[in-house]
């Protein structure tokens, strides 16, 4: 029998795509399948609907068509600009990781788990191997002409090993370009440029300078000694006289700002790290011996790029250093505000020994924990915050939440002259795998709350 046109048609076999294998009704119990890779943009909000319909997969199926073009786009334009700085930044170094984050986190949950964490705990082998694939992405990432900064940008969120950490930082702070051709220019360019702001700005007699300088001169030399006492590395003169440089001449030429007490803690991990390439500093009680022995061309340029990566994080922070310092009361009341919704018992007891969040608060926002956290977990979310320039300020607090949450138990076992000295030195320490965890319990609630404030608030 001849069978028309019209029906064979629909009697032929369509190529399944990955959308097809999705639930298209509520009644069908939705089991997650492998979730394709992501493609980093803005954070959307979540939705409590499970189901994607076929016009939508094609929607994302377009985005994701329109991000590789709008990458290769940047590309080919990095490779026509000049050496200066602020003309090679690309979109995909400031696009934001959470969505590639979210679906690696939708794999590891359970069905029906009460506790979103047990598949990670229990699977520490499986997440060794993933660790060791990611690490292999992110260095084979690092080898091209071109590095593909959404890539790396995605990669980061989960860590980066020490010894790629400095060049990774860099190129997350737009400091030096994706096109590995143009890096030494643009280091040498950035470098000498920095090396005439010493003399302009630094080495001048104190005549030539104004009651407002002398005063931000003397602040910046009275903090400096005070920079994270359990470093070695910054208790011998060398150091602390290139601390006291960057942070005046960033003070001078940022007047709307200029310095407040607290960004000397933030130059810490970038001397660490960017010291990291010519020196062991794993070699405890030598660190101050073995910086001596750097030449001061090389100590130059260290000092070179600790300024401009710090200009670049304090671009977007800005208004925590400003007067009166808004976006720090904001952040501290927000942290109040998640506290009060995810450990009550906790919020009680402070406010029984009359302890308030301003005045304990301020330090882990102005500083970002540097003063709290071991160097190894800091520098861990370092990479995350780096990876996430537009939005971490605002998941740093979700982070502190999540901290306080994890000593929750100690803390209310202590009273107020021993609650006080807690805060600001944390009384627990974590293992590595027991912060990335609570880094994801800080995403899971950044992805309840950011999207609906109004679940912050108690009826």
């Amino acid at each position: 029998m001849r069978i028309s046109k019209k029906k064979r048609e629909k009697t032929q076999t369509k190529k399944p795509s990955f959308f097809s294998s999705l639930p298209r009704t509520s009644s069908i119990p939705h089991q997650s399948p492998t979730p394709r890779r992501v493609v980093p943009g803005t954070i959307r909000k979540a939705t409590s609907n499970p189901n994607l319909t076929t016009n939508h997969s094609q929607k994302i199926e377009n985005e994701h068509s329109l991000d590789q073009q709008q990458n290769k786009k940047d590309y080919r334009n990095s490779n026509n600009n000049s050496s200066r700085d602020t003309q090679h930044i690309t979109t995909a170094s400031h696009q934001p990781a959470f969505l590639s984050f979210k679906s690696w986190f939708s794999t590891q949950l359970p069905e029906n788990s009460s506790n979103i964490l047990d598949t990670i705990k229990e699977k520490p082998k499986q997440e060794q191997h993933k660790l060791s694939i990611r690490e292999e992405k992110l260095r084979k990432a690092l080898s091209t002409p071109i590095i593909d900064l959404k890539t790396v940008t995605e990669l980061s969120w989960f860590g980066v090993p020490d010894d790629l950490r400095p060049t990774i930082w860099k190129l997350l702070l737009a400091y030096i370009p994706p096109t590995i051709e143009r890096q030494a220019s643009t280091l040498l360019a950035k470098r000498t440029e920095y090396r005439q702001y010493i003399p302009e700005y630094f080495d001048i007699p104190d005549s030539e300078r104004t009651s407002y300088q002398m005063a931000t001169l003397k602040q910046i030399k009275v903090d400096a000694p005070r920079t994270v006492p359990s470093l070695q590395l910054f208790r011998g003169e060398r150091a602390q006289q290139s601390l006291i440089r960057v942070l005046y001449i960033w003070a001078i030429r940022h007047p709307a700002s200029g310095y407040v007490q607290g960004m000397n803690d933030l130059v810490v991990p970038y001397f660490v790290v960017f010291l990291s390439e010519i020196i062991d500093l794993n070699k405890n009680g030598e660190e101050l011996r073995l910086l001596e022995a750097v030449s001061d061309e090389v100590f130059t340029d260290i000092e070179a790029d600790v300024y401009w990566c710090l200009s670049r994080m304090l671009q977007g922070i800005q208004d925590n250093y400003t007067s009166s310092q808004p976006g720090i009361q904001r952040m501290v009341f927000k942290l109040q505000e998640i506290l009060t919704r995810v450990d009550e018992p906790l919020c009680k007891h402070m406010k029984a020994q009359s302890i308030e969040f301003l005045v304990v608060g301020p330090q882990w926002m102005i500083c970002l924990l540097v003063r709290e956290l071991p160097f190894s977990l800091l520098t861990r979310l370092w990479d995350l915050y780096l990876s996430e320039q537009q939005i971490f300020i605002h998941f740093h607090v979700y982070v502190c939440a999540a901290l306080l949450k994890s000593m929750s138990p100690k803390l209310q076992k202590l009273d107020l002259q021993e609650l006080m000295p807690a805060l600001r030195n944390f009384p627990v320490s974590w293992s590595m795998k027991e912060f990335d965890e609570l880094i994801a319990q800080a995403y899971v609630w950044w992805q309840l709350f950011e999207a609906s404030p109004s679940h912050l608030t108690r009826n």
